[in-house]
């Protein structure tokens, strides 16, 4: 009897012991489920809310209750989709992303396959001068920038680069700026993964090294890093 009741309670230790250990993780993440609530779920439900609601103007919209806000179902989607200027701004944001991400991985591929040859020259202080922008501030880009692109102030000349015909290009010049030196990290991280004997040949000279290097890596790594 004393030994079924020692078993017994054993199982109950270890069985709380597991409760608690599975409870846990869950204490870990509660911060960040409550601020990711408190400030991207609420507000999200919240502008869900008011898309679907309308303000109801009666007569001259002046005084108490002339304003009242009414259930509006799908009316406000409705007229969206059938705005124009909905469809010229989706076309408009699909040409800066194609291309900032054209320019941006472009560039960081280029930048670390270079960084990765045998016989390049002051690699760790090129690499810190391609990832710096990266690491500058938003106000400080912000400011920089903003003092590049005024006709008023810019050294590069009496141009409107924040014109209707120069704004995205102005845009997506920046974003290629500060994003680049990030994603050739990242390309170059990968690379360095590789050990070099898989593709480095005894005999081969630098540049058919580089070569044989970038058609035998690009197949393994560039669909996991890009």
């Amino acid at each position: 009897m004393t030994m079924r009741s020692t078993k017994t309670g054993a199982r109950a230790g270890r069985a709380g012991h597991a409760g608690r250990a599975g409870a846990v993780p869950y204490l870990f993440l509660a911060p960040a489920m409550a601020l990711f609530t408190l400030f991207m779920a609420l507000p999200i439900g919240y502008t869900i809310y008011l898309s679907l609601r309308r303000t109801r103007v009666s007569g001259l919209g002046l005084g108490k209750g002339a304003r009242t806000e009414v259930f509006a179902g799908l009316a406000n989607y409705a007229a969206a989709v059938g705005d124009g200027e909905l469809w010229a701004g989706w076309l408009r944001v699909l040409g800066y992303g194609a291309l900032v991400l054209a320019l941006m991985l472009g560039l960081a591929l280029v930048f670390a396959l270079m960084l990765d040859t045998a016989h390049v020259r002051l690699a760790r202080l090129t690499r810190i001068s391609i990832f710096l922008p990266y690491a500058v501030p938003g106000v400080a880009a912000t400011l920089m920038w903003g003092f590049l692109y005024l006709p008023s102030l810019s050294p590069l000349g009496e141009h409107s680069f924040l014109s209707a015909d120069l704004v995205t290009f102005s845009m997506a010049n920046v974003a290629v700026w500060g994003g680049t030196g990030f994603n050739m990290l990242v390309l170059y991280t990968n690379l360095r993964a590789v050990p070099r004997s898989t593709t480095r040949r005894p005999g081969s000279t630098a540049r058919a090294s580089w070569a044989s290097r970038c058609a035998s890596r690009s197949r393994s790594w560039c669909r996991r890093s890009l």
